[in-house]
């Protein structure tokens, strides 16, 4: 068997050498860029659609078409968070249709993060109204288009606020549907070190100015790991 003869590279090979390295180098560079993405920050274009078990629709309506409404739904998510939901909460309708409060809490659990809210009514832009399908009947409910605004904290650091059209219609105590968009108005975040020394910390879910300071020196990459 003839000996391996191994050679020392000239000039020209250390060049390749070099650009080898620097293209590995390059392509591992891009990948923790990628790992290290800003996280996502806004509701715009959430969906959030039900029911699945369990949930129901509860409350109480008489002749006039005058009630209060209760309802708590677990269902699907999509969009920039998709995943599972669970919202719950309350109307309340008068007579002729009307509606006269509306509020609710939700939780959105996605592998893109954790979204915790609260919605309110957002002037009268909405109908909502009860009524017995027949004498001693079930309860039919429905009310579409229900303009509510809303406040969200996402992964306990940024918060988001905007509009999020929710619909719901069913017989209480039986089926009945849910469908929920969201719309944004931006993400009001922190934006500088003297925000988190002034205490804005505080309104954001963080531990401590320190988590604070550093969350928004990476520019977001760097949330507090807990409450």
């Amino acid at each position: 068997m003839r000996p391996v003869v191994v050679r020392k590279e000239g000039r020209r090979g250390r060049q390749l050498l070099l650009l080898t390295g620097c293209l590995i180098l390059g392509v591992l560079g891009l990948g923790t860029a990628s790992a290290h993405a800003a996280p996502r920050s806004s509701l715009a274009g959430e969906t959030l659609t039900g029911p699945r078990p369990p949930s129901e629709l509860t409350g109480t309506c008489n002749s006039e078409s005058e009630g209060h409404i209760n309802f708590s739904v677990t269902g699907t998510a999509t969009g920039p968070f998709p995943g599972t939901f669970t919202e719950s909460g309350s109307f309340t309708t008068a007579s002729g249709g009307s509606l006269t409060a509306f509020s609710s809490t939700f939780t959105i659990t996605s592998t893109a993060g954790t979204v915790t809210g609260s919605k309110s009514l957002s002037g009268d832009t909405g109908k909502a109204t009860c009524r017995f399908q027949e004498p001693n009947g079930p309860i039919f409910v429905s009310a579409f288009n229900l303009t509510t605004t809303y406040t969200a904290t996402i992964n306990g650091a940024l918060r988001s606020a905007g509009t999020a059209t929710v619909s719901i219609e069913g017989f209480l105590g039986e089926d009945f549907s849910f469908n929920e968009n969201f719309a944004s108005a931006g993400v009001v975040q922190l934006t500088s070190k003297q925000q988190c020394m002034d205490g804005g910390w505080q309104s954001f879910g963080f531990k401590n100015r320190g988590d604070c300071v550093s969350f928004v020196a990476t520019g977001g990459k760097n949330p507090p790991s807990g409450p």
